[in-house]
């Protein structure tokens, strides 16, 4: 709990205070990075995962600013799945700038890991849509290949 100062003899203690606090607030924020690189892991190991997109509405933003968005984005990097954060404003034209969301700003990192759920939930969604687009490239292929009359098996 916060303590006013009331005199200036207050102020060894409270420059005290918030030291105790900045060292508590830095384990929180190596916990909220270990929850991420342990999502990560497992989503790395995953069977399906697929590189994804997802776009929310930004923590800062209010009813005034709703173009402004929070993106969170998984992808392989090397032999590593990771997973990137962005802060858009929705007509800026310039690409986002993408950065480990491991190391992102702490409420940031926090906000982040309250949108995994959805995050999971895009890699159902882009799975389905990829397998949509397979199908529609196997009618595709089997038409123009049923065309130029050449015998054996036309779909694995």
């Amino acid at each position: 709990m916060l303590k006013a100062i009331k005199k200036k003899q207050d102020y060894p203690e409270t420059r005290e205070l918030i030291e105790e606090t900045h060292n508590r607030n830095k384990e929180l924020a190596n916990g909220l990075s270990d929850r991420i690189e342990r999502y990560e892991k497992w989503l790395g190991q995953l069977p399906g995962r697929i590189e994804v997109t997802h776009w929310t509405r930004h923590p800062d933003s209010d009813a005034e600013q709703d173009d402004y968005g929070f993106g969170l984005k998984l992808c392989r990097v090397n032999k590593e799945w990771v997973i990137w954060h962005a802060s858009e404003r929705m007509e800026d034209d310039s690409p986002p700038d993408w950065k480990p969301l491991k190391d992102a700003p702490i409420r940031l990192r926090a906000f982040g890991i309250k949108c995994f759920p959805e995050l999971l939930v895009a890699i159902r969604t882009k799975q389905e849509e990829l397998e949509a687009a397979i199908e529609s490239t196997f009618t595709e292929f089997d038409s123009f290949f049923a065309q130029l009359n050449v015998p054996g098996k036309e779909r694995p």
